[in-house]
C-alpha cells in the first residue's frame, strides 16, 4: 500500500479507528461469506485505508455508516458493485 497521505484522511489514529489488517480481514470475511470479491487496485487500496483510519466507516458516503453498508448489498444486486468501487460481484 502507498505510503502517501490520501486526500481526507486524518494521518493519525484514535481509539475508534481500525487496524488496516483489521479492516481487510473483516472485508474479505464479508466478501467470502456472499460471494463477492475486493479489487486489488489502488483505488480500492486507498479506500480501505481511509475506511481504516475513519472507524470502518463507508469511505465514499461516511452517512451510511460502518462498511459493507445495507445499501451496498442493492448496489451489488443490481450494479455488480459497490459505490466505492471496493465490492465486485461476479454471479
Amino acid at each position: 500500500m502507498s505510503k502517501r497521505p490520501v486526500r481526507g484522511v486524518r494521518l493519525y489514529k484514535t481509539d475508534e479507528d481500525e487496524d488496516v489488517d483489521e479492516t481487510l480481514q473483516r472485508l474479505w470475511e464479508h466478501a467470502n461469506k456472499h460471494g463477492y470479491v475486493i479489487k486489488d487496485d489502488t483505488w480500492a487500496r486507498n479506500q480501505i485505508y481511509k475506511m481504516a483510519m475513519n472507524g470502518g466507516v463507508c469511505p465514499c458516503r461516511p452517512q451510511r455508516g460502518k462498511c459493507p453498508c445495507k445499501e451496498s448489498e442493492a448496489e451489488l444486486k443490481i450494479k455488480g458493485k459497490c459505490t466505492c468501487s471496493v465490492f465486485y460481484n461476479l454471479q
